[in-house]
């Protein structure tokens, strides 16, 4: 469902990680924010989203290529 997403918490990124958020239920559809991807990084981080970016179907977040430990903060 519809909500706000605040954040994303990101930590023990592999190579070339990528971290995407859709708007939807799969892993398909309109892409709230994409890493692209990352070199290696052992220290944990935070992406701030500010005032939040909305979202109507659903949140779904994907790790591809390589390993990465990721949180959302939404509301």
């Amino acid at each position: 469902g519809p909500g706000l997403l605040r954040g994303l918490s990101v930590s023990g990124v592999a190579n070339n990680s990528n971290i995407t958020l859709y708007d939807n239920i799969t892993n398909s559809g309109t892409i709230l924010f994409s890493t692209g991807a990352m070199g290696t990084n052992t220290t944990p981080f935070n992406i701030d989203f500010g005032l939040g970016v909305p979202f109507g179907t659903g949140l779904t977040l994907n790790i591809a290529t390589a390993a990465s430990n990721a949180t959302a903060r939404y509301e």
